[in-house]
């Protein structure tokens, strides 16, 4: 649980607590939270005017039910924020040796109330083991090197203080661990330059729920090591520029820096973490050259970076801010009064450090974050982005990629330079999987999306497209709605038909024209469901059906009022005088998944970015010709003919918009390469 969470108990432990509340304590949203009222999951202890209300001790057995798995109607939120265990964490070190040795431990250990002083225990011991490889310190013949530490068989000089930090918490029942955790004590281990082995002990022997919780998702070696390597390539890293890294964990980031920043009183960090900042404070010994032991402790603090950092300003600022962080409510109404990007109905933890970060930074200075890919296109941050456009220059963009352990969710290094001159594009560096390049025309940017990850060719055509003549939109002309979240698959989802069930269609059900239905039913009892939309929507006389996450546009025409889950949403155009088989046409054409992918590069199909797609309004004869060809596609059974017609359909599309020969070429070379999703 969060220190937040467990601020509430502690400063009223008898106090109660309404449904919000409660849902910010779980991690699940109050939509979820009247749903478990619904179904029995979540038993208020009373009501008062009608609100259910809830005790410490309830909740308490419910967080518990959650990490343990002890109610089967709880245990799918096992593997979201409330998972528990340890494990190693893949790819935060190359080291293989070093891995394996951590594996062994995390295998080895027994998880109890003494978790904690183990952990500690285990990074002291491998702490002084990588420092007596590293620095030479003199040690007699022995396994477990704490241990003769304690027995006052060799000196640590200046490092004491470091290795005592870790310790003298645990108190008399420090060497009764140290006797139980022997084995797990034994292993040889040699320092590895800009490997942060301490650092992955203690994320794997971290609960992976906690890690989640608080939005913590440690960065792989080759992340921290290319972004550095790319920095120092273009000479960031200067003899006098102070780095820091607000959020810096167990210090990986500030380790690699070694590598171009010689001096260690240059070098800063800030966590909420106390074992973290330890942890940095030992990496940093190792890394640096050390005269004095108190530079590690006035560079490397114990803090809540949003609240104010060490010093008022630094030249480069790095790390891996938290994604998702959530807030409690009174946190929120403070961070509005401090923050521009602060909003009272969400807040994002990465795009207010990303604001912190700047305004921390010195005129001219870099700021390097790795981000969620989400944050160049998606509504809800739209405030960072024009915070950006009016604070700072882009320098270069990343995409990463799925880079974290166990996480669906690409990822970008984003270089920034604080400026207080105009924005401008020319000059951005793109580095994507299949190409870099760098953007050499100055193009128009607005914080409605960050769409640079297309080449000027590319983006001439982007704008050939939005400038055609007589485009019309669905924003405001079209019905949007969710598929049907039951809140419970398992109860609601049947496998055969029974009386009153009807074939329900998921997101993977969905092909671009049609729908093939696997064999799910459901009973269409929507008071029962965590959430519907209105019964009109799916009993619609003729709808689109889309899936929800694809990097495809995929969008199916329904005429016999099929229900869906909500992998599987809903599009009811209404824009007058086009028809909806018209828009299923474009919807599902080449030209126009160019433009999704380029526009918006997400992996899912937002309302807000079908909104924006540039629809051609065609004449009555020319949308025929093309709803004659759809028509054909979709009674049509053969592989060959699905195929052709849609070839047909796509070459329409492209004499609407008007594209030459070498435009359909760059499209083409963009889409044939991928799933179409026709059968």
């Amino acid at each position: 649980m969060k220190v937040e969470q467990l601020s509430l108990f502690t400063k009223n432990p008898t106090k109660k607590f309404t449904l919000p509340e409660v849902c910010r304590l779980l991690s699940i949203s109050v939509a979820t939270g009247n749903n478990w009222i619904k179904l029995g999951k979540l038993k208020p202890d009373e009501f008062i005017q009608d609100k259910p209300m809830f005790t410490k001790t309830n909740i308490d057995t419910i967080l518990e039910q959650m990490k343990s798995g002890q109610d089967d109607k709880l245990k799918s939120r096992r593997n979201k924020k409330h998972v528990s265990g340890i494990s190693t964490y893949k790819g935060y070190i190359e080291d293989e040796k070093s891995f394996q040795i951590v594996e062994k431990i995390v295998d080895s250990i027994k998880v109890d109330e003494q978790l904690e002083h183990k952990t500690n225990i285990i990074i002291a011991e491998y702490a002084l083991k990588l420092l007596y490889s590293s620095k030479k310190i003199h040690c007699p013949d022995s396994d477990c090197f704490l241990l003769a530490y304690l027995q006052g068989k060799y000196s640590l000089g200046i490092y004491q203080p470091l290795i005592q930090d870790l310790i003298s918490p645990i108190g008399e029942i420090l060497e009764s661990l140290i006797e139980e955790l022997s084995t797990i004590l034994s292993y040889s281990v040699d320092y590895s330059r800009n490997q942060d082995f301490l650092g992955l002990l203690y994320i794997s022997l971290t609960c992976i729920g906690e890690r989640k919780a608080t939005g913590s998702y440690y960065t792989p070696f080759s992340v921290v090591s290319s972004m550095i390597d790319d920095f120092g390539s273009k000479n960031i890293f200067s003899t006098n520029h102070t780095v820091i890294d607000p959020c810096c964990g167990t210090g990986n980031f500030l380790i690699y820096t070694s590598n171009y920043v010689k001096n260690v009183e240059q070098v800063f960090g800030q966590d909420t973490d106390i074992t973290s900042v330890m942890i940095t404070r030992i990496n940093l010994a190792l890394a640096f050259t050390i005269k004095d032991i108190n530079v590690l402790y006035h560079n490397i603090t114990v803090g809540d970076s949003l609240e104010g950092l060490p010093n008022n300003q630094y030249d480069i600022i790095i790390g891996n801010p938290p994604w998702g962080y959530a807030f409690t409510k009174d946190r929120i109404e403070e961070l509005c009064k401090t923050y521009e990007v602060a909003c009272p109905k969400g807040i994002e933890s990465f795009s207010l450090f990303i604001e912190n970060a700047i305004k921390h930074c010195s005129l001219q200075g870099y700021i390097g974050f790795v981000l969620p890919e989400s944050m160049m296109n998606v509504r809800s941050h739209q405030q960072i982005r024009n915070f950006i456009l009016n604070k700072a220059q882009i320098k270069k963009i990343s995409y990463l990629g799925n880079v974290f352990s166990g996480v669906h969710c690409p990822s970008i290094v984003l270089l920034l330079q604080k400026s207080d001159l105009p924005f401008s594009t020319v000059g951005l560096e793109i580095s994507t999987k299949d190409k870099i390049f760098t953007i050499q025309e100055s193009r128009k940017i607005s914080d409605q999306s960050f769409d640079f990850a297309i080449t000027d060719e590319e983006y001439s055509l982007i704008l050939q497209i939005e400038e055609q003549p007589h485009l019309t939109y669905l924003k405001k002309q079209a019905d949007f709605a969710l598929g049907i979240v039951t809140g419970d698959n398992k109860r609601f989802i049947l496998s055969e038909k029974s009386e009153g069930a009807e074939i329900i269609l998921r997101g993977s059900d969905l092909y671009k024209y049609r729908a093939i239905p696997s064999k799910d039913y459901i009973v269409y009892t929507p008071e029962l469901f965590q959430q519907v939309a209105p019964t009109e929507f799916y009993r619609a006389e003729e709808k689109l059906l889309y899936r929800f996450i694809c990097d495809r546009l995929v969008f199916a025409y329904d005429d016999q009022q099929s229900l869906s889950l909500n992998s599987g949403n809903i599009l009811i155009p209404k824009i007058p005088g086009l028809h909806i088989k018209y828009i299923l046409a474009l919807l599902n054409s080449s030209i126009i998944q160019f433009y999704h992918t380029k526009k918006f590069a997400s992996v899912k199909i937002l309302r807000s970015h079908i909104e924006q797609i540039p629809i051609p309004i065609a004449e009555a004869k020319t949308q025929e010709k093309i709803i004659k060809k759809v028509d054909g596609l979709l009674t049509s059974n053969s592989k060959d003919e699905i195929s052709s017609l849609y070839q047909e359909i796509d070459k329409d599309i492209f004499a609407l918009f008007d594209i030459d020969d070498r435009s359909i070429d760059i499209i083409m070379n963009e889409v044939s390469n991928k799933n179409n999703f026709l059968f």
